[in-house]
């Protein structure tokens, strides 16, 4: 699994935690179009690395850490002015 998958998938479960909607395999799968397989197999890579609680479609606490140090690079990140 590669880590752009994983991180996609940490993130979707930040911003679904964060606006206190539920998560469930098909809403994420959804999210990050992916197939229900390919996010069962990045949600077991994430529970191995200790990041999500797979059985619950949950981030652990160490997981809501590093999404949320991924959620705030993205938005530190500089992008092209729209004027210029």
């Amino acid at each position: 699994m590669d880590k752009t998958t994983l991180r996609l998938v940490l993130v979707i479960l930040f911003d679904l935690a964060s606006h206190h909607r539920s998560a469930n395999l098909e809403r994420v799968a959804g999210r990050a179009g992916l197939s229900l397989a390919a996010t069962r197999e990045a949600l077991a890579a994430l529970e191995r690395a200790t990041l999500v609680d797979a059985s619950k479609v949950r981030l652990t606490m160490a997981g809501l850490a590093v999404a949320a140090s991924v959620v705030e690079a993205r938005s530190a990140t500089p992008r092209a002015s729209i004027a210029a």
